[in-house]
């Protein structure tokens, strides 16, 4: 009976040497609201980041705050939309109305870009679909009017209409063109290659960056996916893609060129 006793105490201590570190840690894990020095916190946040210096920025329905750890500080006032990007040298793209909009967050100013419309007019904040940065430092900006490409020596974007070529008939020369369309989200996978999603699919197709593509005209011609509206796309691994749309969630293998589809199963909600 007593090495049964020794064997149990012994048993218990172990147990609480395993379990204590745990519960330590586990009372660290607490959620509180989080206000200024002023009591002031914000109601709604679409979006947050924190950049290199620690300081944490904040996009709700129509501002840009920046947030030391004491208080809110507003930056804009002019940005809607869910949808931006912290680049490498520490710039904030967002989208704002009839602009798109740039904070240099070590110089603290702002600059707005207008006329990111292929047809040379402002686009309001619709129009932005989102912001990417290439591995090569390139900002492309997807929008309703197709692709806007920023051009860093020139200070400017070009716009590029996208538009999709039908099945071929004949010669090449004979191809049928269809309208211009969206452009809803894209992703980088290579030098120049790039899958881009559009209300009649995902594709893949070459920009090049580097310099003006001719006829103001990025054509897409070899489908990946047809008629699913994908909203978003993420490089999950080596040729392994996630595509987020209406219909739920694919997963993509470039090399096999396979997808498998995840629904929701609303039998077990």
């Amino acid at each position: 009976a007593k090495a049964s006793y020794n064997f149990f105490k012994r048993g218990l201590l172990l147990s609480l040497l395993i379990l204590l570190p745990c519960l330590a840690y586990a009372k660290t894990l607490q959620v509180e609201a989080i206000v200024d020095a002023d009591g002031k916190s914000l109601p709604w946040v679409d979006n947050l980041l924190k950049d290199s210096t620690g300081f944490l920025w904040l996009l709700d329905e129509q501002s840009v705050y920046r947030f030391d750890g004491y208080r809110f500080d507003v930056v804009d006032e002019d940005a809607i939309g869910h949808k931006w990007l912290l680049d490498k040298k520490e710039r904030l793209w967002f989208a704002g109305e009839n602009s798109l909009n740039l904070i240099d967050l070590n110089q603290k100013n702002r600059v707005k870009y207008t006329q990111l419309a292929v047809n040379g007019e402002d686009f309001t904040y619709q129009h932005v679909n989102e912001v990417i940065e290439t591995q090569d430092g390139y900002i492309v900006a997807a929008t309703d009017d197709g692709l806007s490409i920023y051009q860093e020596q020139q200070d400017k974007f070009l716009n590029y209409a996208v538009r999709i070529r039908s099945e071929v008939i004949g010669d090449f020369e004979n191809d049928r063109i269809e309208e211009k369309f969206s452009v809803l989200s894209i992703l980088p996978i290579a030098n120049e290659e790039f899958l881009v999603s559009t209300e009649k699919g995902v594709f893949l197709t070459n920009i090049s960056l580097a310099q003006p593509i001719s006829e103001k005209t990025i054509w897409l011609d070899k489908p990946v996916l047809e008629n699913a509206v994908i909203n978003t796309m993420a490089s999950i691994g080596k040729d392994e893609y996630l595509f987020g749309g209406f219909d739920g969630l694919y997963r993509y293998n470039l090399a096999s060129e396979e997808f498998s589809l995840y629904r929701h199963d609303k039998s077990n909600d």
